[in-house]
């Protein structure tokens, strides 16, 4: 166990460093994590020995021995002060993880469901899509194009630690997606609110597909339209003309759920 007793401590700014930028995450292929909640989550999908570094403060070590025996040779033990200067959260309850997550990609069964999202922004709503698709048996997420930080510290708060649960493949390019699509044989169908689109309650396909979400702001492009064999629709009332793209995840991923029970 290391004492850390300084805030310019080169390991304070490191996690501080991890937390804020993607580039670095991505350059050091590691991820962070906090709270205890999300800890023990993570724990039961990694290995121990992929944990390169924890942060805690006295009274969470105290706490928490039992579960942190193992990892003494990692622990770096931090006065509040210095802890919650590196911290993310305005509320932090002592613990901040860094390791190195596991690559888990898809391997596409043609009796499963999957869910593509096209230049998804927002860390908030990809934590949410990845929760909702794991609690109603999503077998996979394609990430397309410009799509926000998988690893993310608030894509991550809002899975509650379970992106690292979820197979997820990225694609840059979208025809490259469609060939992908295309070679094992799914299903590509869009979601959008448009004069083309068929209700999702009238299309009876159990497995198979795979549902693309557009953007919070601008949804589908036209081309990418064109290129699903059907487009489908959530119906909604004339107040609203369309949903949270974590939100029609969540109905579809529900919808195709509850029509193979």
């Amino acid at each position: 166990m290391k004492k850390i007793e300084s805030f310019t401590n080169k390991s304070i700014k490191w996690v501080k460093k991890l937390l804020t930028d993607s580039k670095q995450r991505k350059q050091e292929n590691l991820a962070v994590i906090e709270t205890k909640k999300i800890f023990l989550t993570v724990l039961e999908s990694i290995d121990s020995k992929d944990i390169e570094a924890i942060f805690v403060t006295h009274d969470f070590l105290m706490g928490n021995k039992r579960l942190l025996h193992k990892f003494d040779d990692r622990i770096n033990l931090c006065p509040n002060s210095i802890f919650n200067s590196a911290s993310g959260l305005k509320s932090p309850d002592g613990i901040i993880c860094v390791f190195r997550p596991k690559k888990n990609k898809i391997i596409v069964d043609k009796n499963s469901n999957y869910i593509a999202l096209y230049n998804l922004q927002n860390p908030h709503n990809l934590g949410a899509v990845i929760r909702s698709c794991l609690g109603f048996n999503i077998k996979g997420i394609f990430l397309i194009g410009n799509c926000c930080d998988l690893y993310h510290p608030e894509t991550i708060r809002s899975s509650m630690g379970y992106v690292f649960n979820m197979q997820v493949e990225k694609f840059n390019d979208f025809d490259y997606f469609l060939q992908y699509i295309k070679t094992n044989s799914l299903h590509l169908l869009a979601m959008a609110n448009n004069s083309r689109a068929i209700d999702i309650f009238n299309y009876k396909n159990k497995a198979g597909n795979c549902f693309i979400i557009g953007n919070e702001g601008h949804g589908l492009p036209e081309n990418v339209l064109n290129k699903c064999s059907t487009i489908i629709k959530i119906p909604l009332n004339k107040t609203v003309e369309s949903l949270n793209a974590s939100v029609a995840a969540s109905i579809v991923a529900f919808y195709l759920d509850h029509e193979n029970n």
